[in-house]
């Protein structure tokens, strides 16, 4: 009997889910001069005909970076009268406890 690799199963395999900063640096790594789309496809687990649908989608407008979020400026005022005062709001009406129910024919 000779030494052989043995393959355990465990589950079904995900599809992995890429961001779009992870693809376009795929696709940096791709551009680079010299650099073969097989190598680094095959370094980053991928085929090499989903980098060459990311380079469409890029090409397309399709993969566009997402927006990074950004702090807004905010002035808060101050009021000019503190003496002021609001009147009371009036209260809510309590949820009657009885449901109706009606049968349209």
């Amino acid at each position: 009997m000779g030494s052989g690799t043995v393959e355990i199963i465990t589950g079904r395999e995900r599809r992995r889910r890429w961001s779009v900063a992870d693809k376009l640096r795929i696709l940096a790594e791709c551009d680079a001069p010299g650099v073969q789309v097989a190598e680094v496809a095959a370094r980053h687990g991928v085929y090499r005909s989903l980098v060459f649908q990311w380079r469409r989608q890029a090409r397309d407008g399709l993969l566009a970076a997402e927006p990074t979020p950004e702090f807004v400026p905010v002035r808060v005022a101050v009021a000019d009268r503190q003496d002021e005062v609001l009147p009371e709001p009036e209260p809510a009406p309590l949820p009657s406890s009885r449901k109706v129910a009606a049968i349209e024919i």
